[in-house]
């Protein structure tokens, strides 16, 4: 193979590239294996190096004994990894360290943080729910007391306001509704009197006068004194009569002796 090659620039390519001795590629710098056959190629520079390019390649003997070593290298496959079957009879559990035991310490810690922070919640749930219904029952009551002053029925809303006082005594619609009740029996009583009066006032214009007061019960009688009896004396110097005989009519009726 012939190559062409200027005159100017022959030295100082052929100074830095050496052909490869195997498949004769063009190797550049210092190199240990050639890059396209991968064979070790014993590299020259200079002159020598041009002269081996311009040679034909040779054909390197291969040996028959390398063949067949590298063809059975070639067929080996390597083993593959597995999982180790069998474990060990005893199996050696590294302690906790210093972290691991205060990360549970802290986890045990927040779930029982937790757990009575849902407690408290669940508490303060149902208190406000009954708290509610105390609410709504109370509110019904005093309802149903005022709905009674309110038509002038004292004696209904004395008797609803009574628990609402022992339940609630500083609550203050209750106190309100109390005194409001006491004006009204207040009232009530106040104008009972002037009607008194005033059918007093009448009944003495027309003349009567003023009922009687009623009378007292009769005593009740003494008991009735039972006279003794007396006995009278014998009268001395007085013959006893003396026995007749019983008739026969008197026999019979078992009055006489016999």
């Amino acid at each position: 193979m012939s190559r062409l090659v200027q005159p100017g620039l022959a030295k100082s390519d052929l100074d830095f590239s050496a052909p490869c001795q195997r498949c004769a590629a063009l190797l550049h710098g210092r190199v240990k294996f050639c890059p396209y056959c991968g064979e070790d190629a014993s590299v020259t520079f200079g002159a020598d190096a041009a002269e081996a390019a311009l040679e034909p390649e040779l054909e390197t003997p291969v040996n028959e004994t390398q063949e067949d070593v590298s063809s059975e290298l070639a067929r080996i496959v390597p083993a593959r990894l597995g999982w180790q079957e069998e474990l060990p009879a005893q199996i050696a559990v590294a302690p906790p360290s210093s972290a691991a035991l205060t990360r549970s310490a802290t986890g045990k810690v927040a779930a029982l943080v937790l757990a009575v922070l849902a407690l408290a919640l669940g508490y303060l749930y149902f208190d406000k729910q009954n708290e509610t219904d105390r609410l709504q029952e109370f509110t019904a009551k005093l309802a149903q007391a005022q709905s009674a002053l309110s038509r002038g029925d004292l004696t209904a809303a004395e008797r609803a306001l009574v628990p609402l006082a022992a339940a609630h005594p500083d609550h203050p619609d209750v106190r309100a509704l109390k005194d409001e009740l006491d004006q009204r029996v207040r009232e009530q009583t106040a104008k009972r009197e002037q009607l008194r009066d005033a059918t007093l006032r009448a009944a003495k214009a027309l003349g009567l006068s003023d009922p009687a007061p009623a009378p007292a019960p009769d005593p009740a009688p003494p008991a009735a004194e039972v006279p003794a009896i007396s006995v009278p004396a014998p009268v001395s110097g007085v013959t006893a009569p003396q026995k007749t005989e019983c008739d026969a009519a008197l026999a019979a009726l078992a009055l006489c002796e016999r």
